[in-house]
């Protein structure tokens, strides 16, 4: 058993934009709470634990685990390691974890993923020699032509090229990935991962009863992440939909166009009034409007979700519904009239 496995973990999520960081400073602002400092983006990202999980256990094939495997050391190891490039442009891992404890952890995660390694041929890795290749077909007209006549000369075809594409790749480490029949040895491992990673934070706060985690898609996979932390709480934070979209117009990530924002968030509100009919009935769920969240019963009411001492909070975080309605004034009336209707299902579902 992990020493932190007995503190409750609390996944915030929502859209985006909806208030999941500010919702997690105001719970990491308790002195029974921690908030981890940034988004984990190793769990539910593409290429995460979530898809480690289905590739080793319900999608398990050995090109499928081999795979997950290696995408997972590629992300853990190296694209989370630099804040300079994409995807993980401007996110810290060093206020997360050292270095070495990352690798350390990541280490005895394959090794309790996998059956060890081979050296050999992997036709799912990125083309290494694609120059070599394009020279290949760009020569292959001539080289048959050359084949033909020195087989009617000499009765032997010469060729400029190789024919083994095998001899000019060189081998590779691949990862013999174990079949999980038994999912929970697997989501054990998964478990220990993550607090392995959260480590460095949790030991900082001795008086912590739980901690909580911001990654905004963090209930649009609720399901697993129930099966990682059956003890865990999830809290689905909502703002305002024309609000959100609003706010999204300065993100990278999102189209700058304001049908397009509406197009992203429409699809993803769908999804999201999905899980929130299939879990509001859960006592580990709660859905709460961040504009409540300005009112003290609210937050007696969400304190009683966490089961948090009340009188503990720092009072340094404030929730202020002018700051989030700001969108009234700033946008169009014809931008606003278009994004209310355009949202309006949302608007109704979600009681605004």
């Amino acid at each position: 058993m992990h020493k932190y496995e007995n503190l409750t973990p609390i996944f915030i999520g929502g859209t985006g934009r909806s208030g999941t960081t500010i919702l997690s400073q105001f719970i990491g602002s308790n002195e029974q709470g921690v908030k981890i400092p940034v988004e984990s983006r190793f769990i539910v990202d593409k290429n995460g634990l979530i898809d480690l999980y289905e590739a080793l256990s319900n999608n398990y094939s050995i090109d499928q685990g081999r795979i997950a495997i290696r995408a997972f050391e590629e992300k853990v190891l190296k694209q989370m390691s630099n804040p300079y490039k994409a995807p993980y442009l401007g996110w810290n891992r060093s206020g997360l974890i050292k270095s070495s404890t990352l690798k350390k952890a990541t280490k005895v995660l394959i090794s309790n993923l996998s059956l060890g390694t081979f050296e050999g041929l992997d036709f799912h890795s990125n083309d290494k020699f694609v120059y070599k290749h394009h020279f290949r077909r760009t020569l292959s007209p001539l080289n048959r032509v050359l084949s033909k006549l020195s087989y009617l000369a000499i009765g032997e075809r010469l060729s400029v090229l190789d024919n083994s594409i095998e001899r000019e790749t060189s081998k590779e480490t691949i990862y013999i990935p174990k079949y999980f029949r038994e999912k929970d040895e697997l989501l054990q491992y998964l478990k220990a991962f993550i607090l392995d990673i959260f480590t460095d934070v949790l030991e900082q706060e001795s008086n912590a009863k739980i901690w909580c985690e911001d990654t905004p898609s963090n209930i649009l996979n609720i399901n697993f992440l129930q099966k990682l932390f059956p003890n865990g709480k999830y809290i689905h934070v909502m703002r305002h939909p024309v609000g959100v979209v609003h706010s999204m117009e300065r993100m990278v990530w999102a189209p700058s166009n304001l049908k397009q924002r509406c197009d992203l968030l429409s699809e993803l509100y769908k999804r999201l009034i999905d899980i929130h009919q299939e879990y509001k009935s859960c006592n580990n769920y709660l859905f709460v409007k961040l504009e409540d969240l300005a009112f003290e019963f609210k937050k007696k009411e969400l304190s009683k979700f966490l089961e948090l001492d009340q009188t503990k909070y720092s009072g340094n975080i404030s929730i202020d519904p002018k700051k989030m309605n700001y969108y009234v004034d700033d946008m169009e009336k014809s931008d606003l009239d278009y994004a209310s209707n355009r949202l309006k299902f949302a608007i109704d579902f979600f009681d605004y």
